[in-house]
């Protein structure tokens, strides 16, 4: 007489992480400390102008003498620099793609506040 199996157990499917997007960019122009006009190679000698707002990091609001250090600060760091962006589908801010950048491969953020520059933008105080 045959012994009745156990079925095995199925594991959860793992949710699939949000797809994310990595590009070479170079600098059109800063709008404020954590935000950027970007032109992004797409490849294939395809380049596409885009507005992206820095995640993780909130520069002072530009209106404020320290958004005016940020903004310097962060056309010093940008300018002539080749940059490496990444975007996460479908996550824009106020019509800006959030995005990470990277400055000869240290995150933009990280040299940001190496470089003096204080965050105190209206988005950390809604992130906090």
């Amino acid at each position: 007489m045959a012994m009745a199996s156990t079925p095995t157990p199925v594991p959860a499917p793992i949710p699939a992480p949000a797809p994310t997007y990595i590009y070479r960019a170079t600098l059109v122009r800063v709008v404020d400390g954590d935000t950027y006009e970007l032109l992004i190679d797409l490849g294939m000698r395809v380049a596409h102008r885009v507005l992206v707002r820095l995640h993780g990091f909130y520069a002072p609001e530009s209106r404020t003498a320290e958004g005016q250090a940020a903004t310097a600060r962060a056309s010093e760091l940008l300018t002539g620099q080749p940059l490496v962006v990444q975007t996460f589908k479908d996550q824009q801010t106020f019509a800006r793609w959030l995005a990470d950048v990277y400055v000869n491969g240290r995150p933009l953020p990280e040299l940001l506040r190496e470089a003096g520059v204080k965050e105190g933008g209206v988005g950390l105080r809604e992130a906090r």
